[in-house]
């Protein structure tokens, strides 16, 4: 039996109502109005086809007196002018028979008067799938094979002290539940989420090398949809080419190979999984690329990419504009998907990000806060410095590159080149990054620091000492605006779950963590976090 909760994320309330039928003159302030303040369900957290739905009103009436004469009547809307009666009774108890967004109208009658309430409600209703989303995934190598794992912050009743209280779900090995026993069975490299129509729950590419290659899941069954290669045109992966990142765009998408290729695919329908196809040969940009970096922008619309050949960034662009030379205008090409020079600022002291020169990139990552930020980690080969650079990415007026400072790298001490990064999704503006790989104290990575970039200044600070577990793999993700979590992978086979989302991080000595697998993974390779929806996307 599923447990009465609260739910503020299925449910998107639309308040509305009206009095009408008003059959006599009244003095308004009289008349004990009628609202409903909230809904109480026993999703937990989400209808599924097929449940018994138990929905609730929690009436306010204006004179805070409980009316006893009232009649209800709920109805699901099925088309614009079309409805389906459900109940006449003040809590709707129906058996779900159809899913997505399902738009509820409770009317509720004063019997004495005739004044009625019109509320309106949406809920979304899953398919008879099994899993959730707003989960992490976790891909592995373990037993000799790539294994795919999820991880779910469920909240639920604990029967003993009748409190509730959040536990940690694993959901091992998915892959294989879900197809008949069959094996990923390759050398895991990456997960990303994609997405169609605005409504439809996600699919998950899974790149590995080997096994039965890479290949996508639906994200609520993990059931294999397609393999990889049958989205290029010859039906095939491109001869040589291993997958280890990609990039979903709104009207394309990208892939990055282990020799630094990129593939770049133009969508017919963007509302469609699978749409277009990736031609078997590699995008070409001028003067060569070796692709090493691909920075998630969260925008939908393009992806920086860094070119180690020629120590550039570049905008791999969904909208196919471009920059028309023999004109001196911006064009639109609809049948490519173009690749363009950024076009930074020039500014004192600041590398520019079109011609960098003599530097190893190790990290660049963005967010959203108004504008699209981003903060990348290099070291000058020249003086053998780290770099911080933070900057600004104008994708809509022109691709421009907008530096607003470069500082060496507090604790040079920290960094040679090996050290995992991690920046917050939000306005908190923190990087996180480990030890390095060659710690005398300590096991190489096994201590994890932060530093709150955006300043410009100040030290790092040592958040946890994992006491010789080397972290493999972090990822910070927002949860449906409910707060921050930093994840981390062990080199141990465990994940650890941090609280980050707020500056507290800063003040006192170490931090705790918030929950925490058993030792279960083998080598992790990716943490991605499950949004399920193109809704529920937070920047």
């Amino acid at each position: 039996m599923r447990t009465k909760n609260w739910i503020y994320a299925v449910i998107c309330f639309i308040f509305m109502y009206g009095c009408y039928d008003d059959k006599g003159n009244y003095d308004y302030g009289d008349i004990n109005v009628i609202t409903v303040e909230k809904y109480l369900t026993n999703a937990d957290p989400r209808f599924y086809k097929g449940d018994m739905a138990e929905i609730t009103p929690v009436l306010k009436f204006s004179l805070d007196e409980e009316i006893t004469t009232l009649k209800f009547r709920w109805e699901l809307r099925t088309s614009e002018k079309e409805y389906k009666t459900l109940g006449h009774e003040k809590v709707l108890n129906w058996e779900v028979d159809t899913a997505g967004w399902l738009q509820f109208v409770l009317t509720i009658t004063d019997t004495t008067n005739g004044l009625q309430c019109v509320d309106l409600t949406r809920q979304y209703v899953m398919d008879n799938l099994a899993y959730p989303s707003g989960v992490w995934l976790v891909l592995d190598e373990k037993d000799n094979g790539a294994e795919l794992t999820m991880l779910d912050l469920d909240r639920r009743l604990d029967e003993a002290t009748q409190e509730y209280v959040t536990y940690l779900d694993v959901y091992a090995d998915l892959y294989t539940l879900e197809n008949d026993g069959q094996r990923l069975g390759g050398k895991p490299y990456f997960l990303q989420e994609v997405f169609a129509d605005w409504d439809s729950p996600s699919h998950v590419l899974i790149l590995q090398e080997g096994g039965i290659g890479p290949v996508y899941v639906d994200g609520s069954s993990y059931k294999k949809t397609i393999s990889l290669g049958e989205e290029f045109t010859g039906g095939a992966l491109p001869a040589g080419q291993v997958f280890v990142g990609a990039a979903y765009h709104h009207k394309g998408d990208i892939l990055m190979s282990k020799t630094g290729d990129i593939f770049v695919r133009r969508k017919t329908d963007e509302e469609v999984f699978y749409s277009g196809m990736y031609p078997d040969f590699p995008a070409y940009y001028e003067k060569g690329l070796e692709v090493t970096l691909m920075c998630k922008t969260r925008s939908g619309i393009s992806t920086l990419v860094y070119d180690n050949k020629n120590h550039r960034f570049l905008a791999v662009n969904d909208g196919n504009v471009y920059y028309d030379d023999e004109i001196g205008e911006w064009v639109t090409d609809p049948n490519t998907a173009a690749i363009l020079p950024v076009f930074p600022e020039r500014m004192e002291g600041v590398t520019p990000l079109n011609n960098m020169g003599n530097v190893e990139m190790y990290f660049c990552d963005g967010y959203t806060d108004g504008d699209r930020k981003f903060w990348c980690v290099f070291k000058n080969r020249e003086d053998g410095v780290y770099y911080m650079q933070f900057f600004y990415y104008d994708e809509w007026n022109g691709y421009k590159v907008i530096p607003q400072y470069e500082l060496p790298f507090p604790h040079q001490d920290l960094l040679d080149g090996t050290n995992k990064f991690e920046l917050t999704t939000d306005s908190r503006e923190f990087l996180f990054f480990t030890s390095n790989g060659t710690s005398v104290a300590g096991a190489p990575h096994d201590k994890l620091y932060a530093y709150q970039h955006a300043r410009g200044r100040g030290d790092a600070k040592l958040l946890y000492d994992f006491q010789g577990r080397g972290i493999v793999s972090m990822l910070a993700s927002q949860r449906n605006n409910a707060g921050g979590y930093l994840v981390v992978g062990l080199d141990s086979g465990e994940v650890y779950f941090f609280a980050a989302g707020t500056t507290s991080i800063f003040a006192g000595g170490t931090i705790e963590y918030a929950y925490k697998t058993e030792p279960v993974f083998g080598r992790i390779a990716d943490i991605k976090y499950r949004f399920g929806g193109q809704g529920s996307i937070v920047d």
